[in-house]
């Protein structure tokens, strides 16, 4: 097996580690194998996914044609130095909290070049940031919180547990600092609170700090299955950073001088060099760095197309509903004829009272050889079926007759007749005063 090491090419080839496209004109380092299928193929890695303790990157073909500053990177992140970013600390300080004396903190470029909330910006007084006032500092971050960066984050173990993720579905993080096998293990659960697994004992153990931090300013982190990410031992996923601009310079040089968590996009600490022209690290200053939400969708007609196609799912077919048996049941109490869609309408209204099908947006799937209950808007799925949804809502057009209809509704409803057919039964109509 040889191994090799260039500027990605096209942008195509995904990291064996990761999961993800490697960037056009980012480095990369491959290993050359031979496929009984294809013949000699390379399979391609970040170099800030592989395991180096077997590996010299200057035995690696083209290793001379790698530029000088990306050179020197490699080596740092080989020898557990800083790797893509370089000058930042090796362990988490902890950020200020109640009851200690107030260190503000080192005003970033972003901060100073007003990307910071107007409560921070009204609190500074000659550059330094007053301290805060804690017994709302949480609920103020809520709104004033900006997007660090992001990372790619594997959970591993996957097997050995029984939850599932799905892609685009997001995950919980939870510490669990008794684990018997590492102090530092973060576990994963889907959104039914099942475990999946673990992050990455060396990820994990630049994550839990900053998660274990007892600090109201500490940075806060959400995670996605990326696509294309999930398999049975491991699932890649993207972690998303975000706190308060006044510390964003700090955590970004803190968790890329771990050397084994990689930004993803155009993203960079100010005045660091990138590794590679192509890798979108350009060194612009964190004021680039705002506050960004994790959607899928990459525009407005996408995201309109993706609600119609979900929305097209639940039509009723109109022909199928039950129109003579509703004329059956309004024999001898109708003194007014109904029209075609009326009578569809009434149809609708006695399907969805005694509607028994799964809600909106859910369906029956196999996984693992198990029947379970997948859900299309939070990606997620459980082994029990939701309760059915009864109801809905008459969108008819003025004149059209709702009033009529829901009259009829409740005139063949089987429910609204007492026990026995003597008095009592009936339906409560709400309106407005």
């Amino acid at each position: 097996m040889t191994w090799c090491i260039e500027y990605s090419k096209s942008g195509r080839a995904k990291c064996r580690n990761c999961g993800q496209k490697i960037e056009n004109g980012v480095v990369r380092c491959g290993k050359e194998e031979f496929s009984p299928m294809y013949g000699p193929v390379t399979g391609w890695n970040h170099p800030e996914c592989l395991t180096w303790r077997s590996l010299s990157p200057q035995s690696m073909i083209g290793w001379r044609s790698i530029r000088p500053e990306d050179q020197t990177a490699i080596l740092n992140l080989v020898s557990g130095g800083a790797g893509r970013q370089s000058g930042g600390p090796t362990r988490w300080v902890p950020l200020p909290r109640p009851g200690q004396p107030w260190v503000p903190p080192p005003l970033s470029s972003a901060a100073m070049a007003g990307a910071g909330s107007s409560s921070s910006q009204e609190s500074q007084h000659d550059g330094v940031m007053a301290e805060p006032n804690w017994a709302t500092v949480e609920e103020e971050r809520q709104d004033t919180d900006v997007l660090y960066g992001k990372v790619n984050v594997l959970v591993v173990g996957c097997r050995y547990y029984g939850g599932l993720l799905h892609e685009g579905e997001y995950a919980e993080l939870v510490r669990e600092p008794r684990n018997q096998y590492d102090r530092n293990a973060i576990r994963v659960d889907n959104m039914m609170a099942q475990q999946v697994g673990h992050i990455k004992k060396e990820q994990a153990a630049v994550l839990a700090p900053m998660i274990d931090d007892a600090s109201p300013l500490k940075p806060w982190i959400e995670v996605e299955v990326n696509e294309g990410g999930t398999n049975m031992f491991q699932v890649s996923c993207t972690a998303s950073i975000y706190g308060p601009v006044e510390y964003q310079e700090q955590v970004l040089r803190y968790v890329m001088a771990s050397g084994v968590l990689r930004l993803k996009g155009n993203q960079s600490i100010p005045g660091s060099p990138g590794m590679g022209s192509g890798t979108g690290v350009t060194g612009t200053n964190s004021s680039n760095l705002s506050v960004v939400r994790s959607v899928k969708i990459s525009s407005a007609e996408a995201s309109q197309k993706s609600l119609d196609k979900l929305y097209d799912e639940l039509k009723t077919d109109l022909s199928q509903l039950d129109t003579a048996s509703v004329m059956k049941a309004l024999q001898g109490k109708l003194l007014s004829p109904l029209f075609p869609h009326q009578q569809q309408g009434v149809a609708w209204m006695l399907s969805r009272e005694a509607s028994l099908s799964l809600p909106p947006f859910w369906s029956q799937v196999t996984e693992a050889g198990t029947t379970v209950y997948y859900n299309q808007v939070t990606k997620s799925s459980q082994s029990t079926a939701p309760a059915p949804v009864k109801g809905g809502l008459v969108c008819d057009d003025m004149g059209l007759g709702k009033t009529l209809q829901t009259l009829c509704c409740a005139a063949a409803d089987q429910f609204t007749q007492a026990p026995g057919g003597g008095g009592g039964g009936g339906t409560l109509f709400c309106g407005p005063n």
